[in-house]
């Protein structure tokens, strides 16, 4: 994470082996970054309690594949549907 201005940028990888290609498509379709709430870390936690909406996010599916969407937090996070000890916030889409 970076501090730019008022504002935090966040790194939130969809990695390979925790999401489906499936579930990854869904989630930009959707306009949202999910998380498990025990990512080691401390990132689960921040994901939940510290990232803020107006933060900036640069969502990418797994280190090696490229960022995928430069974004703007707009929601709290609240559970995600097919995950149990995950979350998802909502973005607003700056850059794809």
């Amino acid at each position: 994470m970076a501090q730019m201005s008022n504002h935090t940028v966040w790194k939130i990888s969809h990695g390979k082996n925790a999401v489906t290609r499936e579930e990854r498509e869904q989630c930009l379709a959707d306009n949202i970054a999910v998380m498990d709430r025990r990512t080691g870390h401390w990132q689960g936690a921040a994901f939940k309690a510290e990232m803020q909406v107006g933060d900036i996010i640069y969502l990418c599916h797994g280190n090696d594949a490229g960022i995928k969407v430069l974004g703007k937090i707009d929601s709290e996070p609240e559970k995600y549907k097919s995950k149990s000890n995950w979350l998802q916030r909502k973005y607003e889409v700056l850059f794809q």
